[in-house]
């Protein structure tokens, strides 16, 4: 199949050019646009002259043209609207606005291809969030924005620290590898790469979507299924997320509009910690008293603590002090200990300090984050066209210390009319986002730059204070200033072992409209995403714990990756009545998409010279690799809506793909969808005060989805094992590709409606839908006696279906004073159908004794680990010593929640407002490691719950042997052991219900200001928060942890929490200002 170069799609828009030139030269024609009441264009709007009957109908910009002459009487009517009329004079260009009869039925929403459609005319859910929702309580990741706001849509923030990531998944997981959807920002595919967290360490460097301003975006909308993203082709199977930036100023002339913000991130989310007993081991009185009674000794509580429990050396020799834990003695008794902090005498001996607690010293590690978001936009409208520049500077301080993060967004965007008949328009975004630090996240003590690790096993009675003052300190032991020498450095060592970040990337399109008639034009358009990245992790010189000993100068890796993609697409849309009851509107085009990565890695696990991090120091084997990869598909499509007197629309849509990454016999799949929408409240003429509005839709589609490169034949990878006669070694991979693999296959059907009570105070919209995603993409173990451990086919069947409810309400309205109560609930039935022939489960992560799996007959991300060993009655058992036995391989829980549903309330009062946003998940379980460490290392509150480590206890269990009552009593740190190393005992219930957002603006009267509101269009004043409570969490989940949680935004990381930054509540004030 040939593509379509440049040069062919050039010389066809100059074609169509020449001849617009050259038509009706000589006529004069009047063109306006038809606006609603926010100022947006009005599509398929009806423009007549009364005395002729000449109609025109308004395109998807709301625009038209129409012959017409002084004095003639020109009706707009659109459905939905108040009909308007205008009497032609001498200007050519006019500016009609209509004012909606309904919510819902003036409403336009932007759909697949950047096409906008009236909402009632559309067969399947959409919901659209506007910028005022996302703007002014502005979150750092666009994702984060649409949390609790548009049914069905999971979004999870995976961290508090500086440029994280955040994951979003439209009605359930789909897929077994990705689900996660499409973004397409003003028509074109935007890059939302993942980050490559996983639980165990490693700095989350964000995600694609990062990159996109929420200041800059008039509205995302959000096309829930295969049903409403069908257009997308392939890549649109896990639905869409259309976002539209901001364009020129609506009205004619120049303006400004100003936004500045300063938020701080205070009082982190953390888990509750003991204060009861400090660093150290056997430091509890149950040890003590055990050991007098099997000493026969009498040695007081000092003694024992001082001799068994804590002693200060170096941080390595001495009783305990390079032990990373809570198990040493009571504190806040009146001890007296030698630590780290304890002066000398003249002999250079430790002088006994007293031992006490210090409560704060993991949250006095976390700082205030401060942001400072400012923004300025330019914009100008005339009669040719208008334009927008943008600019924002974004910088902020991070909770965690020596973190930073600053993004700067340049935007422009402009509609040009060449003529009557040609109009240009253009997109753009240059981002620049940098960071000098991002912190590493996850459990290994011996990831010298991860603090969350470090504050995490931090003994309860470590001052904070001299660990950062005295960081770059070495110590008489030669090590840096620490409490210990173990496995846990110094937090502030570990938060100045940074990882860096600079990403360039640009943005955008380019388009040309060439209307050929009153109905039709043809569209070219062509856009890219393109984006430069730089990464660079160091370790400084010894604090990286190796067994080999290894690392001990320093350690560096550095990445640079590059990626794009470039589309091209050619189309005609149309618009066209046909006789006075239909009408026939859609588009016919083609695509043509190519896309490039090229990922190059350096680095040295040991430096010659210290802290040098060069490729040129390193010491021993130096790791290098590069990975580049090429995509093509070239597509053909068509969308094509029929209405019948503007109450019934039949859609249907169909698109074929050619995919290079597929088998050639299948590099061509067709998919197409169908869908009907009935406003039965026209048809049937139905006018009450009670039923306002009633329409009735439904819908049908069958989708294909590709994969990506390399996966059909074997490819050579480079072997670190050294050389072969001078020559490097190359080893085949360990998954065996596949020769015929087909595309994925997404069938849905979708069914709903949506209904307006009592003068449109009521709305409801409520969808039903079910999807199947089946021969996917998957790779399969197999046994090693095969040469390989894994080989890729296609598989598996997942099924979603559940139901969707959305209800605006205005409960109370009066001349001043107005209350709007939005609410969206979704509930969503998961399951996982089958796998790969008999194969009963499909591992997608795991972290330590845990895995979370895909299981046929059960919903994604069933949890399995160890759990407490029971007999036939469900009696717990344990061995003769009285500790717990275990049975493996136990499913223990479940990450898919049950239900999502957010709740907005909104208030106004004369010139002042107040929105409140309830975000709400119920049920879905996540594994949380904080329980496995912080209780095995004695630092969590339920370690030192009553009279736990003074007394021991007791398991409520058999004893497996003779199945007698269990009255071995064991200290409580046996106890917590067993509890801990039970993998059930981290699984805890995610429910939520979080105040999310908080907004309390003015908005100043400047028309009632005299000369002042000559120049200043308006000015708004806001009290702005985010993340500001949990209201309620599980019963279950006695420990602290903030449910909502993840360990990067992939599926590796997805349902596993482990020593991530803490999110933090975010307050502060935002002033906007136009003129």
């Amino acid at each position: 199949m040939r593509k379509l170069n440049l040069l062919q799609f050039t010389t066809v828009i100059l074609a169509f050019l020449l001849f617009s030139f050259g038509a009706n030269a000589q006529q004069r024609v009047i063109t306006g646009v038809v606006l609603n009441a926010d100022g947006n264009g009005i599509p398929s709007a009806t423009v007549q002259i009364k005395e002729t009957k000449e109609t025109a109908i308004t395109n998807e910009d709301g625009r038209f043209s129409i012959k017409a002459a002084n004095g003639q009487q020109l009706e707009i009517s659109s459905v939905g609207y108040v009909n308007n009329s205008i009497v032609v004079g001498k200007g050519s260009n006019l500016r009609i606005r209509l004012e909606a009869s309904g919510k819902e039925l003036g409403e336009v929403v932007v759909t697949a291809l950047g096409i906008s459609k009236q909402k009632r005319s559309l067969g399947y859910a959409v919901q659209t969030v506007d910028n005022k929702q996302l703007s002014e309580v502005k979150p750092e990741n666009i994702v984060n924005a649409l949390s609790g706001k548009v049914a069905g849509v999971q979004v999870t923030n995976a961290t508090g620290a500086v440029g994280g990531s955040a994951r979003i998944v439209i009605r359930g997981e789909s897929s077994f590898t990705n689900s996660q959807p499409l973004w397409v920002v003003d028509g074109t595919p935007f890059i939302n790469f993942e980050s490559n967290k996983d639980p165990y360490d490693g700095a989350d460097f964000g995600n694609g979507a990062l990159d996109i301003d929420p200041s800059n975006v008039e509205s995302i909308t959000v096309l829930k299924g295969a049903n409403a993203a069908a257009l997308y082709g392939s890549r649109g199977a896990n639905g869409v997320i259309v976002v539209t930036t901001k364009r020129g100023s609506k009205t004619k002339g120049f303006g400004v509009e100003v936004s500045s913000a300063v938020t701080a991130d205070v009082d982190p989310y953390l888990p509750y910690y003991q204060n009861k007993y400090g660093g150290g081991n056997n430091g509890e009185e149950w040890y003590w008293n055990d050991y007098n009674k099997r000493n026969g000794t009498n040695l007081t509580y000092q003694e024992y603590a001082q001799k068994f429990g804590y002693s200060y050396v170096d941080g390595k020799n001495g009783v305990n002090d390079g032990t990373p834990s809570s198990w040493g003695p009571r504190l806040d008794i009146g001890l007296m200990l030698p630590q780290f902090t304890s002066p000398r005498d003249a002999n250079g001996n430790i002088i006994p300090t007293p031992w006490i607690s210090h409560p704060n010293n993991v949250r006095d590690f976390y700082e205030t984050g401060i942001t400072a978001d400012n923004s300025i936009a330019l914009s100008k409208s005339g009669d040719l066209g208008s334009m927008r520049a943008y600019f924002n500077d974004n910088r902020e301080k991070g909770t965690l210390p020596n973190t930073d993060y600053r993004k700067n967004t340049f935007g422009f965007s402009n509609d040009l009319k060449l003529n009557d008949r040609l109009k240009f328009s253009s997109n753009l975004s240059y981002i620049v986002n940098r960071s000098d630090n991002m912190p590493s996240q996850g459990y290994y003590g011996d990831a010298p730059n991860s603090p969350q690790s470090g504050v995490t096993f931090m003994p309860r009675q470590v001052d904070i204070v001299p660990l950062k003052k005295y960081w770059n300190t070495i110590m008489p032991s030669g090590m840096p200033y620490n409490f210990g020498t173990g496995e846990t450095p110094n937090p502030y060592l570990q938060a100045h072992n940074t990882n860096s970040q600079d990403r360039n990337r640009i943005f955008g399109n380019v388009s040309l409209d060439l209307k050929l008639t009153d109905w039709l034009t043809l569209r070219g358009r062509a856009g890219t995403d393109y984006y430069d990245q730089n990464q660079k992790s160091i370790s400084k010189s010894l604090t990286f714990r190796a067994t080999d000993g290894s690392g001990i100068n320093g350690t560096f890796s550095e990445s640079n990756i590059m990626q794009s993609e470039t589309n091209y697409d050619l189309l005609a849309v149309f618009n066209k009545k046909l006789g006075s009851k239909f009408t026939l509107d859609g588009t016919v085009g083609g695509n043509v998409m190519d896309a490039k990565v090229v990922r190059k890695t350096i680095g040295a696990n040991d430096l010659v010279v210290p802290d040098l991090f060069t490729i040129a120091n390193a010491k021993g084997v130096q790791s290098v690799s590069e990975y580049n990869s090429k995509k093509e598909t070239q597509s053909v499509f068509g969308s094509f809506n029929l209405s019948y007197k503007d109450y019934l629309f039949l859609g249907v849509t169909g698109r074929n793909d050619w995919s290079s990454t597929l088998p050639s016999n299948s590099w061509s799949y067709f998919y197409p969808s169908f869908s009907l929408s009935f406003v039965f409240t026209d048809a049937f003429h139905i006018s009450s005060d009670i039923l306002s509005y009633g329409k009735v839709r439904g819908s049908w589609a069958n989708v294909g989805r590709d994969t990506g490169p390399f996966m059909l034949q074997p490819t050579y990878q480079p072997y670190g094992g050294g050389l072969w006669n001078g020559n490097g070694l190359y080893t085949l991979p360990g998954t065996l590709p596949n020769q015929k693999l087909k595309p994925e296959a997404n069938k849905s059907v979708e069914f709903g409606g949506n209904f307006k009570f009592f003068k449109n105070r009521i709305g409801i919209d409520v969808s039903y839908y079910d999807a199947k995603n089946q021969d996917q993409i998957l790779n399969v173990a197999v046994p090693n006696s095969s040469g390989y451990n894994a080989v890729t086919v296609n598989a598996g069947e997942i099924e979603n279906k559940g139901i969707e409810v959305i209800l605006n309400t205005i409960p109370i309205e009066t001349r001043n004073f107005r209350w709007n109560l939005d609410i969206n609930y979704a509930k969503n039935k998961n399951r996982v159908n089958s796998l790969y022939k008999d194969l009963e489960t499909y591992q997608i992560s795991s972290m330590w004794a845990s895995s979370i799996q895909a299981r046929p007959g059960e919903s994604f991300g069933t949890i399995i680990g160890n759990a407490y060993l029971k007999d036939a009655a469900g009696n717990i058992l344990v061995n003769d010593k009285g500790r717990i036995l275990k049975a493996q391989n136990q499913e223990i829980g479940n990450i898919t929640p049950k239900w999502l549903g957010g709740m907005t309330n909104t208030f106004t009062y004369k010139n002042f407002s107040l929105r409140v946003l309830l975000d709400t998940r119920i049920g879905g379980d996540f594994v949380a490691g904080t329980i496995r460490w912080g209780g095995s290392g004695g630092a969590l509150k339920f370690t030192a719950d009553g009279n736990l480590r003074e007394v021991g206890t007791v398991w409520n269990a058999l004893r497996k042997s003779d199945g007698k009552p269990n009255t071995q009593n064991i200290s409580g740190h046996a106890w917590v052991s067993d509890f801990a190393t039970t993998t059930q005992n981290w699984v805890v219930d995610g429910s939520y219900v979080k105040l999310r957002e908080v907004s309390f603006g003015y908005t100043l009267p400047v028309s009632k200001m005299g000369n002042f509101g000559n120049y200043v269009h308006s000015v708004r004043i806001a009290l702005i928060g985010r993340n500001l409570a949990i209201l309620h969490h599980s019963k279950q989940n006695i420990y602290g942890i903030d449910p909502e949680v993840s360990s990067g935004n992939s599926l590796v990381g997805l349902g596993y929490e482990q020593m991530t930054v803490p999110v933090c509540r975010n307050i502060g004030a935002r002033v906007t200002f136009s003129f």
